[in-house]
């Protein structure tokens, strides 16, 4: 973990302080230290993951933030193991990807919350045995009376929930979701300066809650072995891409799309 990674990201440069991107003599600066909407990026070595060369790019380019983030939270961060319950908030990209982690690491049961149909029926492609619309229903309710009934602190609720949606009062939904001892993830990005309000009798009967960077992945290490996962046909990674642009000239189509809920992962394709 890098100490001064957030200030390097907020800056708009590489860790250096420097920009090495330029159009027209105009320089650019550097995005989350990368810009990503562009032909060309320089990046640090160590940034630069090498995959197997009968990989598809337009498909594992996915692996870059979302997915990986998705899929580390729940193997890296909560340490998901065969057998156990997850309930995951929100079924964008990262919630999707987590999903499909659960399912290849052997839940028992998946439960899906969102407040966009299309997204849960993905979900439910995804293995995701229990939908929750959070607009129609409360989730918590469902979530503790199909896995224990009662309360989840008699006997109700998941071993895990993993939140990623950044709204703190669906972080706090997530950790009331979670058993005695059980163990809520935050993959989400909430505002800066946002305050989460949790029921602190929780933390009397061991509940959990842990922060989650990019699904603490090693890079080097787990990018690597996720694409052989979907070569294999064990993540299917590819249907979280619901549509494709073409070139930088569709960038605010492609944001736009995203926002309104329209796809889960647009490529753009150059």
């Amino acid at each position: 973990m890098c100490q001064e990674w957030l200030g390097y990201h907020l800056m708009g440069t590489l860790p250096g302080g420097t920009r090495r991107l330029h159009k027209n003599g105009q320089e650019l600066n550097h995005f989350f230290n990368q810009s990503s909407f562009a032909e060309y990026a320089v990046v640090n070595e160590r940034t630069a993951i090498k995959v197997r060369d009968d990989a598809p790019l337009d498909v594992v380019c996915t692996l870059g933030c979302g997915t990986s983030t998705g899929i580390g939270a729940v193997i890296n961060t909560a340490g998901f193991t065969a057998g156990e319950t997850i309930a995951v908030f929100g079924c964008g990209g990262v919630g999707l990807s987590a999903i499909m982690a659960a399912k290849l690491c052997g839940a028992a049961m998946i439960f899906a919350v969102d407040t966009n149909d299309m997204k849960l029926e993905k979900a439910r492609e995804l293995g995701a045995e229990h939908l929750i619309n959070a607009s129609q229903e409360d989730p918590v309710q469902r979530i503790v009376g199909l896995s224990g009934g009662g309360s989840s602190y008699t006997g109700g609720g998941v071993d895990h929930a993993i939140e990623c949606t950044g709204n703190v009062t669906v972080m706090a939904q997530a950790f009331s979701s979670v058993r005695v001892a059980g163990n809520c993830v935050v993959a989400g990005m909430a505002p800066l300066g946002s305050k989460l309000s949790v029921d602190a009798w929780g933390f009397n009967v061991a509940k959990n809650i842990k922060g989650s960077v990019q699904g603490d992945v090693r890079a080097q290490l787990d990018i690597p072995t996720y694409v052989d996962l979907y070569m294999a046909g064990k993540l299917p990674i590819d249907k979280l891409i619901s549509k494709r642009y073409k070139g930088l000239d569709n960038i605010n189509e492609v944001i736009a799309d995203l926002e309104n809920g329209k796809v889960v992962r647009g490529i753009v394709v150059f």
